[in-house]
């Protein structure tokens, strides 16, 4: 009853298009009148994608199969079929990049958030007339200044604030940050991707493990997860984010010992409520803004008051494609680090070159890390790790741990090394005179504006 339902409710964009579909049809079956569902799908892509309406995608391709075979069978077309799946290698791609960018989908059960935090789905908002002027007024700030320019001549910037104008909805590029992994590098040509060469500094990085404390992380990490399986060859159940992150991952906690700095758990991010809130002033004409809550990070990395690195985590796991693991690994957390990198730019008036910042994102038994830096221009450029599994039988742990505990001692690594430059720049004296790269300007966090009114005073 539900599935009928459900093909009722989309049937609908079939009404106009059903003598398009039969007119591809016998444009391909040609006189030999055979009919192949990639040859078909191939043809109709542009309408295809044009026409999802953020449906469950194997829903639509069934809608979509129906419409096929009930069309060949009316023209009295002969099947033939193909080893390969089009839909499956193309279609589903750019289906699920037009859901994201579209708000993404809602599961039916989201994980329980905290409620000073921002919801996971209301973070990919809608902008409106002043966000495009704000974002306007700072690409134009930096606009020939602070740049990435490539062999191709093209501007890294510029290619981005074009791409991010388009946009309706919250995106990474508004803030100016790129992710090696997205299908949106092929806006730049195949000379083009030598930009990645700017993030060799995370995967060259050699790591000296002879040092005692590193060692004994190492052999405490393995022994404290040992002890999930004292009563039994399976983890128990854990019922709160809180007892995840210290039960589970107590080692990410631990690792600021490698690091160096100090680890605090639900905290709102100083970096974050600066960010927010580096507009609001008592005018003559206007009240002052309300002031806009900072993000809440579960455990954030921290030296001399300076944040470094965050983790957020989730209880559930609701696969890669989640929207609270989506919104978080696409939006808050790098939002959150390029925040981090702003403060210290703002605060030490430096260049940001050698910051570099981490986050790390959990959902229940998978962990994925984040490298953001800023070795050229003013891109902060992401670099993820692959999504790892932890653990969940006492057999899983040769397999499954140490690339886990590998990846958080690499990111405690990278944290250490932006701690050991804040304590550089900080012992140079400053005579008043602001070094060329000093003066420029480093685009903050994009904040779209708060559109919240004002409870009506009483009467």
């Amino acid at each position: 009853m539900v599935t009928k339902l459900i093909y009722l409710l989309n049937s609908y964009i079939f009404i106009n298009t059903r003598i398009e579909i039969a007119s591809i049809l016998l444009a391909e079956a040609g006189p030999n009148r055979v009919a192949e569902w990639n040859n078909f799908i191939e043809k109709m892509e542009t309408l295809i994608v044009e026409k999802y309406n953020g449906t469950n995608l194997n829903t639509y391709k069934g809608m979509w199969k129906r419409q096929f075979k009930a069309n060949v069978k009316k023209m009295n077309l002969s099947l033939e079929t193909s080893p390969t799946d089009f839909w499956a290698t193309n279609i589903v791609k750019k289906l699920k990049k037009k859901k994201v960018l579209n708000n993404g989908s809602e599961e039916s059960s989201e994980t329980r958030t905290d409620s000073k935090s921002t919801s996971s789905i209301n973070y990919q908002r809608q902008l409106k007339e002043n966000d495009y002027a704000l974002l306007d007024e700072r690409h134009e700030k930096i606009k020939d200044k602070w740049t990435l320019k490539l062999k191709s001549d093209k501007i890294v910037e510029d290619v981005i604030y074009k791409q991010a104008r388009q946009y309706n909805y919250e995106h990474p590029y508004h803030s100016y940050i790129i992710s090696l992994s997205d299908d949106d590098l092929s806006m730049f040509s195949k000379e083009d991707t030598t930009f990645e060469k700017i993030d060799e500094n995370f995967k060259k990085m050699m790591f000296d493990r002879r040092k005692e404390k590193e060692e004994y992380w190492l052999q405490q990490s393995i022994l404290n997860y040992l002890n999930l399986f004292v009563t039994s060859d399976v983890m128990p159940k854990i019922y709160t984010e809180a007892d995840l992150l210290n039960a589970v991952y107590g080692f990410i906690k631990q690792s600021g010992f490698i690091s160096e700095t100090e680890t605090i758990t639900a905290i709102g991010s100083h970096s974050s409520s600066e960010n927010k809130n580096a507009y609001r002033d008592i005018g003559s004409e206007t009240k002052i803004e309300r002031q806009q809550n900072a993000e809440h990070a579960d455990l954030v990395f921290r030296h001399s008051g300076y944040e470094i690195g965050c983790v957020e985590i989730g209880l559930d796991d609701h696969g890669p494609h989640g929207t609270k693991e989506l919104n978080e690994k696409r939006l808050k957390t790098p939002k959150m680090m390029r925040c981090f990198c702003s403060r210290i730019v703002e605060q030490f008036k430096t260049s940001p070159n050698e910051i570099k910042t981490v986050g790390i994102i959990i959902s229940g038994n998978y962990i994925t890390a984040k490298a953001m830096s800023f070795s050229k221009g003013s891109i902060g450029l992401v670099s993820s790790s692959q999504r790892l599994k932890m653990p969940t039988s006492i057999n899983e742990i040769p397999r499954f741990l140490p690339p886990v505990l590998h990846l958080i001692y690499n990111c405690s690594q990278i944290i250490k090394s932006t701690k050991e430059h804040l304590e550089k720049i900080s012992g140079i004296v400053s005579l008043g005179q602001l070094a060329p790269c000093e003066k420029k300007y480093f685009p903050p966090t994009f904040v779209i504006s708060n559109n919240k009114k004002r409870k009506a005073p009483p009467q």
